[in-house]
């Protein structure tokens, strides 16, 4: 005899399970031609605040040291916004890393809602890894308002070759704004990871 309340229950699961996968999508991940895995990594979040960075960095390099990558946090180095490519470069060569992977935190790229105020990166960044670096600082203010409707921000990361600062890799997630960014980081920061997997940058 079938059990048409177990079905529904099944099905009602399967629904809330495949809602919340939406609140995330990696909509983009490649690798460059002839980019082969790293061995380590240092971590650069592009945010203005400082704990979403920390929360990001610390995640995403202990996805990377699971898989037997080396990794290196920025914050622990560059821990102001925006620093100087001379800074920069310097502290790459200080971390001694095959490659770093700059990510810079979601900039609300489509939406019909109104949006709360505060400060969203709006640049497209320049060419090889110091231009990306500088260019996705640039940012906007917004003023104050309510969210209203759905609104869905877009997280761009970009692996570089540490010594030529050439581009080896490029991903990017959607997220839903429907929660904050800090209960989303996890989900973030493993799709990215599997982007790079999948790819054979790692």
């Amino acid at each position: 005899m079938t059990n048409i309340p177990s079905r529904r229950c099944a099905a009602l699961a399967a629904a809330i399970l495949l809602s919340a996968c939406a609140t995330h999508r990696l909509v983009q991940h490649n690798a460059e031609p002839g980019a082969g895995p790293v061995r380590s990594v240092m971590v650069v979040g592009i945010t203005y605040d400082k704990v979403l960075r920390r929360v990001y960095e610390d995640a995403m390099a202990a996805k990377l040291v699971a898989r037997g990558v080396k990794a290196v946090v920025s914050y622990q180095t560059l821990p102001e916004a925006g620093v100087e490519e001379a800074q920069l470069r310097d502290a790459v060569s200080r971390a001694q890393v095959d490659a770093v992977l700059i990510t810079r935190d979601g900039a609300i790229e489509r939406s019909r809602s109104k949006v709360s105020g505060g400060t969203v990166a709006a640049g497209t960044g320049g060419i090889g890894m110091y231009g990306w670096y500088a260019g996705t600082w640039v940012a906007t203010e917004y003023a104050p308002t309510r969210i209203e409707g759905a609104a869905w921000s877009s997280t761009t990361s970009r692996l570089f070759d540490a010594r030529e600062g050439a581009l080896l890799w490029t991903g990017a997630v959607e997220s839903s704004l429907e929660r904050g960014r800090g209960v989303q980081m996890e989900r973030l920061v493993q799709l990215l990871f599997q982007g790079m997997v999948a790819d054979k940058v790692l």
